[in-house]
């Protein structure tokens, strides 16, 4: 089975109204990386239903993703989902902006292409080990949740660092 055959979704069934619902629950393997994140599989699970002659497309799409840790750097895995929920048409262009549309190759949808344009977008900005990750020391770059590095971590606002002299007289 080649590349392409993997990603689709034959949905003839539902065109010719031999069906009214498809399910579908696919692995898609491969690398993914957005903005640092990284992710080596999709899972997208879900069904098409004919809705009085409109098809929809409902399921969930999941990856987990590894980073680093956006304080400290330690690596991080966390599950990221997202729900898909769409009108899938054989038309350019859906006749409601605000509803996801989802095109038809002649009797088949890109389920990998659908799963991609609901999960990328909504990639968390960054990842944390733990909430109260307290990061590296600015000095010695130390993780400070392994403990207390004991640098001097003083900060000064350099637009204000002159007036720091002025109150020494």
């Amino acid at each position: 089975m080649d590349e392409k055959q993997d990603r689709t979704f034959k949905i003839g069934q539902l065109l010719s109204g031999e069906a009214d619902a498809l399910s579908f629950d696919r692995v898609f393997a491969g690398e993914w990386e957005a903005d640092g994140l990284s992710f080596s599989e999709i899972r997208f699970s879900g069904t098409v239903k004919d809705e009085a002659g409109i098809l929809r497309l409902s399921g969930t799409a999941q990856c987990e993703l590894t980073a680093p840790c956006a304080r400290c750097l330690a690596p991080v895995r966390a599950c990221h989902t997202e729900e898909v929920d769409g009108v899938v048409s054989t038309e350019n262009a859906s006749e409601d902006p605000l509803e996801e549309f989802f095109p038809v190759e002649g009797e088949t949808i890109d389920l990998l292409a659908i799963a991609e344009s609901a999960l990328l977008p909504a990639l968390p900005f960054r990842l944390l080990c733990r909430e109260d990750c307290k990061g590296l020391c600015p000095v010695c770059g130390k993780d400070l949740n392994q403990g207390d590095c004991g640098c001097e971590r003083k900060t000064v606002d350099v637009r204000l660092a002159g007036l720091a002299d002025f109150f020494k007289e």
